[in-house]
């Protein structure tokens, strides 16, 4: 996503990599991270530290508490009826970012089997 920073103390959503496209291989093709990759976050602290000192842009803790925003981020604010007028999108661009915030070795989070027995 990118953001830029208007005259209020706000930023505003200016790209959304889905956008212009509402179809599920959009989904796919989309560059998502690997969310069990070890090396996701190697020379992340450096990279902070070094736009931090050395450029204007501002270092954010993202700690993505609004998974419903920012799934319509990804999508874009003037598209914003997609998440009714397209449920299938909607359910798959979810599912996806899901697998992506909170993944198990396993595979896509899923709802746990009640194993508790009477």
């Amino acid at each position: 996503m990118v953001r830029t920073m208007p005259p209020a103390p706000l930023l505003d959503l200016v790209g959304a990599p889905l956008a212009d496209h509402a179809d599920l291989a959009a989904i796919d093709r989309h560059p998502w991270p690997d969310p069990l990759d070890p090396g996701r976050y190697r020379g992340l602290r450096e990279k902070a530290r070094q736009l931090h000192t050395q450029t204007e842009y501002a270092v954010v803790l993202d700690i993505n508490c609004a998974f419903f925003l920012r799934c319509c981020e990804l999508r874009g604010w003037r598209t914003s009826t997609w998440i009714w007028s397209q449920r299938e999108f909607a359910e798959a661009l979810m599912d996806r970012y899901l697998e992506i915030r909170w993944p198990l070795p396993s595979g896509p989070c899923r709802r746990r089997e009640n194993t508790r027995t009477s």
